[in-house]
This record gives C-alpha cells, sequence and structure tokens, in this order.
C-alpha cells in the first residue's frame, strides 16, 4: 500500500490546518500545523477502566493502528485493543460551490466503537486539545478559558488573555490570536493528568469526555466540533474584515451550535462530495485520485473567503512555504482548475483583490500586479519593493511614490494569468460582471502583451527556479493565449477586440515558424534544440481556439515520454526537478488520459519514497524524491486540469 508523507486532520485556513506528519502512526507525534509547528490534539480511550492513546505522545499505552485511509474531505483511522475497534474520521465540511461552509472555520472528529468479541466492555473517549493552538510558538503564554452551559450549548473555549488580532503577516508562523471552541462531550478547561511531552510537563487544555453509562457490546458513537474564531481574518487595504461566516451569524457560540446541530447532514454531504471528487478522477486511475485526496483540503485551507464593505468578495490565498504572499496572480492561476470546476465565482474573488490595487495610487504599471500582500495583511504588493523602501507595509496602498522595482516584477506571466482566468470564469459562470466591472484593466494589460510581443526580455516568470530567461516559449505562449481571451472578451462586452485577435494569431504563427521542423517546441526562442513543459498550451485546446494545431500538442506529449524520470517529469532541461501542478497541466495536452495516468504513478512513488514529512509537496526533485522545500501548497488545486479539460464541455453553462 503506498503512503503518503502527512495526512490532514484539522484543515480549515492557513492558520489552523493540522497534520500528522513525522509518523504513519497517529500515536506517534503530536499533532502539528503544516509548518511544523507542534499543534496538539491528543485522543484517549478508556477501555474497562484502562487508559490507550490513539492520538498524540504522550506516555501512555497506545492502541494498534490498523487502518489509515484518506479521501478528498475526510482522513479515517481504525485502531483495536483487547477487542475493541476505534475507529476515527476527522472531515472538514468545506464545498467551494457552498460558500457559508468554505468559510466556516470548522471541523469535525468522529468515533466510532464497535466491540469485537461482541461481550459488554465500559469505554469512554476523550479529546484534549492544547493551548499552543492559541499562540504562534512553543512558548508558553497566559491562556484563559472556561466550560460554558446554557439552555442551548454546552461548549468550552480558551484563548490568550492579551488579543492583538492580525499584528503581523509573515509565511511560516502561526496564528497569536483568536478563540477555540470544542463542543461535543462533556467538556471542560483546565490542566490533565497527562503531560503534553516530557519537557513541557502539564499545560492547559480543552478536554472533551465522550463515556457510555453502560457497558458497551456493540456500537457506541460520538463526535467532537471544533471551531476557530480568529476575530479577523484579513486586513485589506487598512481596514479588517471578517470571515464571510460571519454575515450569517452573529458570533462564533451560534456558528459552533449551527455545525454541531447540522453534523449528520454535513457528514452525508461530506460522503456525496468526495464520491463526485473521486469519480471525476477515476478515469485517470487509482493513483491520479489519491493524488486528488492528498491535495484538496491542502488547497482549501491554503484559503481565507472574506467580504469588503462594498460587498466584494474575496478569496485570499496564501503562497505557503514560498513568501506568504497574499492572493498571488500565479498562484491563483495554477491553483484555478480546482475552482473553475467546482466554483467559477471564486476564481472573480481571487482576482478581485488584484484589480483593486492595479487601480490604487501605488501601482503605476501598465500590466498586472503580483499580489496583494503578505497573508494575512493585504495592503499592498509586497514583491518587488523596491531595496531603498523605508515606507509601511501596512500603506503600501496609499503610496503616491515610485515604491517598485520593475526588474523585479512578472508583467507577461501576471498579465497572462488574468486575462486567461477572467475569460475562463466568464465563460464558465456566464457572469459577466467582473469583466465589465474591469474591462479598462484588462485592456490595458492586453495592449501590454500585445506591445510586448514573443521576444520576451529577460522576465521573472514561474519557470525560472534555476535562474530567469529571455525568450521563453512557455510564457509566449501564455501571452498568445491570453491575447485571444481578451479580443473574446471585448465580444462578450460588444466591444471590438479585432486588434487582440490578430496580435494573437500572428504571434502564435510566429513561435510555430521559428520552431518548423523541430520534434517540439523549443524552451527559448534563442536555443532550437532545447525543450520544456508548455503546460500554457492547455488552454488552447480546452477554449477551442485555434492557434496551435492538435500535431503540437501531440509532439509535446511525445518529448515528455522519453524524459521522465524514476518520480516524475522535468520543468525544461537545465534542472532534474518537477512541479506537480505544471505537471498535470502538461499532461492534459493528451487527450487520451495516458499520460495522466502514468504521471501520477511516478508522482505516487515520489510520496510513498521521500524521505520529507510534511503536507504534499509541488517540487521536487524527480531523481531523488526529495523536496525542494515547499509544501502546503495552493497550487495543488492545478492537479485537477485533467478532469477540467475532460469535462470543459460537459460543465459550460
Amino acid at each position: 500500500m503506498k503512503h503518503l508523507p502527512a495526512y490532514p486532520l484539522v484543515t480549515v485556513d492557513p492558520y489552523i490546518s493540522i497534520w500528522s506528519m513525522k509518523h504513519k502512526k497517529l500515536y506517534k507525534d503530536n499533532t502539528r500545523m503544516w509548518a511544523g509547528y507542534q499543534k496538539c490534539l491528543h485522543g484517549l480511550m478508556m477501555i474497562d477502566d484502562k487508559p490507550y492513546r490513539f492520538m498524540g505522545e504522550n506516555g501512555v499505552h497506545h492502541m494498534h493502528q490498523k487502518v489509515l485511509k484518506v479521501t478528498p474531505l475526510c482522513t479515517t483511522y481504525v485502531f483495536e485493543k483487547h477487542d475493541v475497534r476505534l475507529k476515527v474520521d476527522f472531515w472538514t465540511p468545506a464545498f467551494p460551490d457552498d460558500l457559508l461552509l468554505l468559510s466556516l472555520p470548522c471541523a469535525f472528529i468522529d468515533y466510532e466503537v464497535t466491540i469485537l468479541d461482541k461481550r459488554p466492555h465500559s469505554v469512554s473517549i476523550s479529546l484534549l486539545v492544547d493551548e499552543n493552538f492559541c499562540y504562534d510558538s512553543e512558548k508558553g503564554k497566559e491562556i484563559i478559558g472556561d466550560a460554558v452551559k446554557t439552555d442551548s450549548s454546552y461548549y468550552a473555549y480558551m484563548r490568550q488573555n492579551e488579543q492583538n488580532v492580525l499584528e503581523y503577516s509573515g509565511d511560516f508562523n502561526a496564528i497569536n490570536w483568536g478563540t477555540v471552541y470544542v463542543t461535543g462531550g462533556f467538556v471542560s478547561f483546565g490542566k490533565p493528568t497527562i503531560k503534553r511531552n516530557k519537557r513541557d510537563g502539564f499545560v492547559n487544555y480543552i478536554h472533551s469526555e465522550h463515556k457510555a453509562y453502560e457497558p458497551v457490546s456493540d456500537k457506541f458513537c460520538a463526535h467532537d466540533t471544533l471551531f476557530f474564531d480568529d476575530g479577523f481574518s484579513i486586513e485589506y487595504m487598512g481596514k479588517k474584515l471578517r470571515g464571510y461566516w460571519t454575515e450569517k451569524f452573529p458570533d462564533a457560540v451560534s456558528a459552533l451550535k449551527y455545525c454541531d446541530e447540522k453534523h449528520d447532514e454535513l457528514r452525508k454531504q461530506v460522503s456525496l462530495r468526495n464520491t463526485r471528487i473521486l469519480r471525476d478522477g477515476q478515469r485517470f486511475g487509482d493513483d491520479y485520485c489519491m493524488l486528488l485526496s492528498a491535495a484538496y483540503r491542502e488547497v482549501i485551507a491554503s484559503h481565507k473567503l472574506v467580504k469588503t464593505d462594498d460587498g466584494k468578495l474575496l478569496y485570499v490565498s496564501k503562497n505557503c512555504t514560498a513568501g506568504g504572499f497574499a492572493a498571488e496572480t500565479d498562484v491563483t492561476y495554477a491553483s484555478s482548475p480546482l475552482f473553475l470546476l467546482y466554483n467559477p465565482s471564486l476564481v472573480f474573488a481571487e482576482l478581485n483583490g488584484i484589480c483593486d490595487f492595479a487601480r490604487s495610487t501605488a501601482w503605476k504599471f501598465d500590466f498586472a500586479p503580483h499580489d496583494i500582500g503578505t497573508y494575512p495583511i493585504a495592503d499592498g504588493q509586497t514583491y518587488g519593493l523596491k531595496a531603498d523602501f523605508d515606507g509601511d507595509k501596512a500603506k503600501v496602498y496609499s503610496s503616491s511614490d515610485n515604491i517598485y522595482d520593475e526588474e523585479e516584477q512578472m508583467p507577461v506571466e501576471t498579465s497572462g494569468d488574468v486575462l486567461i482566468l477572467a475569460y475562463a470564469a466568464t465563460v464558465l459562470s456566464g457572469d459577466r460582471s467582473f469583466i465589465a466591472e474591469n474591462k479598462d484593466l484588462l485592456l490595458k494589460w492586453g495592449d501590454y502583451l500585445a506591445e510586448t510581443g514573443n521576444d520576451i526580455a529577460n522576465q521573472k516568470n514561474a519557470d525560472d527556479y534555476a535562474k530567469a530567461i529571455s525568450g521563453s516559449v512557455n510564457l509566449a505562449v501564455k501571452s498568445c493565449i491570453a491575447l485571444r481571451c481578451c479580443g473574446e472578451i471585448c465580444k462578450m462586452l460588444d466591444s471590438d477586440g479585432e486588434k487582440y485577435l490578430k496580435a494573437a494569431s500572428e504571434n502564435a504563427a510566429d513561435i510555430l515558424k521559428r520552431d518548423e521542423g523541430r520534434e517540439c517546441l523549443s524552451f527559448t526562442l534563442l536555443k532550437k534544440e532545447s525543450w520544456s513543459l508548455k503546460y500554457n498550451l492547455v488552454w488552447n485546446y480546452i477554449f477551442g481556439f485555434d492557434l496551435f494545431p492538435l500535431k503540437t500538442a501531440k509532439n509535446e506529449i511525445a518529448r515528455y515520454i522519453k524524459i521522465k524520470n524514476e518520480y516524475g517529469l522535468p520543468l525544461g532541461p537545465r534542472r532534474d526537478y518537477a512541479r506537480t501542478d505544471w505537471t498535470m497541466w502538461a499532461c492534459a495536452l493528451d487527450d487520451t488520459g495516458f499520460m495522466t495516468q502514468k504521471l501520477s504513478v511516478d508522482i505516487m512513488r515520489m510520496l510513498d519514497h521521500t524521505e520529507d514529512k510534511y503536507p504534499f509537496t509541488d517540487w521536487y526533485d524527480t531523481k531523488s524524491a526529495k523536496s525542494k522545500g515547499r509544501y502546503h501548497r495552493p497550487v495543488q488545486g492545478g492537479l485537477w486540469m485533467p478532469v477540467l479539460a475532460k469535462k470543459w464541455n460537459e460543465i459550460l453553462p
């Protein structure tokens, strides 16, 4: 059986994304945030008055883990001890097509006890949630909490006594504010009789106990509901915004009560969504479905949904382990297949911030911005600020100075990203309001691409991991497709887009002419004997454009088959490393599905063999299976590109 390097447990947003990481056995190590910090969930079961642990490292004897299974929305463990079986399900009802559920920072842990020998046994299950959920490191801070019982609810909470909401931004940091809630069993707050570990000793926990008051000879079921209220989720252009869920609920306790009461209904929905996602992927084989299962919650937990004061949705990604940039344009582009499939309006919500910032006094360029800040502070782009910038990064959006280094930007990449995604989401949703509202920006960025043409200078782009290059063919292909999208957008808005359509056709013909007679398109227009993944080509065939003939895609696939390594397909000729998202985009050029199946086997082999024990990496060496240091990646939404390519015509409105 193939295994993953880490398994998702409680996954709601970039700050509360908790995994079993160091061992496949849930009881071998404490649970951790994706960045590696301990965020401890301890699970204990009493069997005939003897304690056994099934989760966390706390010195108590453990049960025996028999099963570990992951699906897109649920991770299941099965344990046994003394003729008693315990099944534990960790699940999050995060559905892209239900904005309320997508935004609710809640997660569930379900327990099902089965008595194997059919004899009566006294049983109870305890969940302990460590105080380190409330702060940004493993150093103790003053934590307050209590158990509260009202006529309609019974819950426990804990938080730091001193709250400084949204006090910082960054990449690998954990949250240092907010309140944790738990309901389900008999709840309490305080110092229990078990230790977090030998070093830290006794610390504060929320304790939820589920006790069968009569001996059990058949089954016993229970669940816990966890809820995480951050107070404010995103700072956007100087204003603190609450999570979208607060549109419906006046406070966290009301939302917690709703989630707990809806448990059974939500669990059924999770089963249906799991079935849908896996059915969509099944045509590409079991390994591909396993990749989708490994990636889904990682993608969702890299985003946060909020609403601006003027009613605009913002779906803000965090580029985890790659700078922590908020709503980074090329991250939105890479992850888009998942959201285009299941709710294209979220793509508009991801682009809204980019367009808003592009209208600010700080942005003086004729191309699209790279990001809108560093998560969770979205007060203006932080990528490419001049080295001598000494202003307040929390007020970047209001600057009127020239604060950006133009050479550090990604002009063709970002402009192409927005134009292609704006067109794709408009086609799938049938909603033209985004392109109408932002027509001036889209045409300005189309003008930039038309003026730049194919001979793109030494610009930064999504493929420059080895080093920035001039004349990137893959980037030129993106520009051609984006220009065509710009022309099509003009048609949708009853405007004249002929110059964009003409530029797209002429530029595509120029690329084909320069590479005439070769077995595949070049890596750069300057080096004819080279190759690279042309993943941007996939849109040409999805959209039904005629910029590049089908033969171009077939030639690319034929080349890829020759150069793949044991663990996958390198991005290009300079290094042996791969990107999982771009691999699957490139595989989608093969309309038979063969390449998707073949490369899915290779990527799963990498996950099974790698010595790295972090959430699903997107960037790794195809010969050693070693990660290049990036994990918990929103871009894993790109794994859904083969499904999007196959289902495009089915999901058109």
